[in-house]
């Protein structure tokens, strides 16, 4: 009796086995990709944060946003917030600009009228949470093309300007 339930618990697990090597390797492209965040070269899926040369921010992971979503997953790129939180408190006469970026093929499910300005502004809640004034940002969005990006996430999409002015919002 045992023999004959053998054969089917051996066929289950090779069945599970290769539906999840299809799942990840062929669904998720994910096999043989090295992930971002373990990059040592400054590209696109560096995070990199520049005042001119009073503030040189860089990592070599990335702020990520899953596709058609504003939520973003900063983890990688954590330390260098927490930086620029502490430039920003040290530096009361700043104006930070934060814009977020977008691919033209994306669902926009927000109250945004662009995933761009909601990802912008789901940054600057995050800094404004991390004790920061919300009078020292605006937010504005661009369209970026597809190049360099997963197909399941936005690589970076978030970009800082500094001024010692308050920025109008560009929104595009």
């Amino acid at each position: 009796m045992f023999k004959s339930r053998a054969f089917w618990w051996i066929l289950l697990v090779a069945w599970m086995t290769g539906a999840t090597y299809w799942h990840v390797c062929k669904i998720k492209q994910l096999c043989g990709v090295t992930p971002y965040y373990r990059s040592t070269t400054v590209d696109e899926s560096s995070l990199n944060i520049t005042d001119g040369n009073k503030l040189n921010l860089e990592s070599t992971g990335n702020i990520t946003f899953a596709k058609s979503q504003a939520a973003a997953n900063y983890d990688a790129a954590k330390p260098e917030l927490d930086s620029l939180v502490r430039y920003l408190k040290a530096n009361p006469a700043k104006y930070v600009m934060i814009k977020g970026a977008y691919l033209p093929d994306e669902k926009n499910y927000t109250t945004f009228s662009n995933l761009g300005l909601a990802r912008a502004s789901n940054i600057k809640k995050y800094l404004i949470i991390q004790g920061l004034p919300d009078s020292i940002f605006t937010i504005s969005s661009q369209v970026r093309s597809n190049n360099g990006n997963r197909k399941d996430a936005i690589v970076g999409g978030i970009e800082f300007q500094f001024s010692s002015r308050r920025l109008p919002s560009l929104v595009q």
